[in-house]
């Protein structure tokens, strides 16, 4: 047989061999548990773990990170789309940005309107993370007494080339406004302190 014969069935067999692995690493992967990614608000970054509920005063803010944890290596995140609502009577916000987890991340979308914040974001080119991260921080301020709710809402994940990710579970939060002391209010007990401690000191 002609040596060239000899090379094209060894360029058969390799081709047969590859398309045979690529097979049973696809039927494989199908066969394991994916598992289902949390996004999250949290509430106070510093603390380990994700804290869903704050309380702050009037005029004072607040800056909260949105999550997320659980993205397995078989669906990695290339994309996200998400809405953060809340009562704007109760928290205004001061400042929206994106996270660090996307890789060279493209932000298609970036809105703040009166009670919602909206974000759309895509990796550029094929790159995808799994894992854990933040996908953005935002700010708020109190801006009157009260509870609201700081809703995930419209929230999609995309692997690479538009494949979406599925069955993921969203925690949202909730954040409370009490009213600032008085400045008055301050300047008397200030003014009843002093006058303990100076019969005290008598």
């Amino acid at each position: 047989m002609h040596p060239w014969l000899h090379r094209m069935d060894r360029l058969r067999l390799a081709s047969l061999v590859s398309v045979a692995l690529s097979v049973a690493l696809s039927v494989a992967l199908s066969g394991r548990a994916v598992a289902a990614p949390l996004i999250a608000i949290d509430l106070d970054p510093a603390t380990a773990g994700v804290q869903s509920n704050a309380t702050i005063g009037v005029g004072s803010s607040l800056s909260l990170e949105i999550v997320i944890s659980g993205v397995d290596s078989v669906e990695p995140l290339n994309a996200f789309q998400l809405e953060l609502a809340h009562d704007e009577t109760v928290a205004m916000v001061l400042s929206a940005t994106l996270g660090s987890f996307l890789l060279s991340p493209e932000v298609l979308l970036d809105s703040v309107v009166p009670g919602r914040v909206g974000l759309a974001v895509v990796t550029l080119g094929p790159g995808a993370v799994f894992g854990s991260g933040t996908l953005a921080a935002v700010t708020l301020q109190g801006s009157g007494v009260g509870t609201t709710g700081l809703t995930l809402e419209n929230v999609l994940l995309s692997q690479p080339f538009g494949f979406p990710i599925d069955g993921f579970a969203l925690q949202d939060g909730v954040l409370t406004v009490v009213p600032e002391p008085a400045t008055g209010s301050l300047a008397l007990l200030g003014l009843i302190m002093l006058v303990v401690g100076g019969r005290r000191l008598a």
